[in-house]
Order: structure tokens, then C-alpha cells, then sequence
């Protein structure tokens, strides 16, 4: 009956479904998971500028000169805007071409290294060492200058440092919405080293 009805005690509301940034202000590691598996892109160009921001302000602090926030904004965007572009899709083409799936995951991994090797590092290097000198006002020929003076030197040692580590950051062991941040991390030596470079 109505009366019975109004008796019963009211069943209780069904939980809602947690909503992704409320996980995200309870735990900065949810919030960053969540934007890595939903941003990628935005995430790796973030992550990559605040990172190399952090490169160029340990050059400059152990350089002895006065610390200077522009150079340092402006190194950090070149960083940015190409982990946003250049490298994302990069390892997309690369993931598409050598899916770390199936048979034959040490073949797929070693071509991704060695393409990466001898076609997206040299790339990545020319635009970084040209970008710079241009981003930081000093003209098209300082930019060529830079170029030439520290292309070959920075890619032979890229040539000593990253094979090894992109054998693992290619490798079914890393999931790839986590290789941007963890690429991100590794490079943050690599990205210190080329900020001395820079000011060599």
C-alpha cells in the first residue's frame, strides 16, 4: 500500500561513478596518469618544457653568470614544441610500422632504435641546435655556425648514450603512454648536456 510504501526505509543512491579529475586532486600520480592517457600530446610537449627549463637552469647556475629566465623560457619552448610534434608522432609512425606485439619483438625493437638512430636523431638534433641560436635572437648565422660546430660531436655522443636506452624505451616493458614522461626524464641529462653545449 502508499503507506506501507512511505514506511520502507528510501534505498540507498547508487554510487556515482568517480569522476577522473576528482582522482586526479586526491593523488598527483592519478592526475598525471590521466592526462597521459587522455593529453598525450599536451603532456609531452609540458613535460618536456618544464624539464628542460630545469637543464638550462642548472647550466646556468653552475655557469658562474647571472641567471637569466628569458634564455631559459626560450630553450625550454624550442624542447616543448618539438616533443609536441616531432617526437609524438615519431614514436606513433614508429609504433605503427613495429607494433611491440606478436613474433619477433627484439627484431621490432631494434628497427625502432635504428631508424631512430639514423633518421630522427640527426633531425632532432639539426632543429635544436639551429632553433636556438634563432629563438635567442642571434641571427641566422650564429644558428649555421651552431650547426656546424657541434652537429657531428653531439651526435656521436648520442650515438653512445641512447641506443641502449631506447632498446628498453621501445620495448614491450615500458606501456607507451608512459614512454613520453619516462623519455622525458632520461632526456633531461641528454637536454642538460646540449644546454652546455649551447653555451660552448
Amino acid at each position: 500500500s502508499p503507506a506501507e510504501a512511505l514506511a520502507q526505509p528510501a534505498a540507498p543512491e547508487a554510487a556515482a561513478p568517480e569522476e577522473p579529475m576528482a582522482t586526479a586532486r586526491a593523488s598527483p600520480l592519478a592526475f598525471l596518469d590521466h592526462q597521459l592517457r587522455t593529453r598525450p600530446q599536451r603532456s609531452a610537449g609540458c613535460v618536456s618544457f618544464v624539464l628542460t627549463s630545469l637543464g638550462e637552469s642548472v647550466v646556468q647556475i653552475f655557469s658562474g653568470k647571472a641567471y637569466e629566465p628569458g634564455r631559459v623560457l626560450r630553450i625550454a619552448a624550442v624542447a616543448g614544441v618539438m616533443s609536441m610534434y616531432a617526437t609524438y608522432y615519431w614514436y606513433a609512425l614508429m609504433d605503427r610500422a613495429f607494433p611491440a606485439t606478436g613474433e619477433g619483438v627484439l627484431r621490432k625493437t631494434t628497427a625502432k632504435v635504428v631508424f631512430e638512430e639514423a633518421l630522427f636523431n640527426p633531425f632532432f638534433n639539426t632543429v635544436y641546435l639551429f632553433c636556438v641560436p634563432l629563438v635567442l635572437g642571434q641571427g641566422l648565422s650564429a644558428a649555421l655556425l651552431s650547426w656546424k660546430a657541434k652537429f657531428v660531436s653531439v651526435t656521436l655522443a648520442n650515438l653512445c648514450v641512447w641506443p641502449a636506452i631506447n632498446m628498453y624505451n621501445y620495448s614491450p616493458l615500458l606501456p607507451s603512454h608512459l614512454r613520453q614522461p619516462v623519455v622525458a626524464l632520461e632526456t633531461l641529462c641528454w637536454m642538460t648536456f646540449l644546454c652546455f653545449r649551447m653555451r660552448g
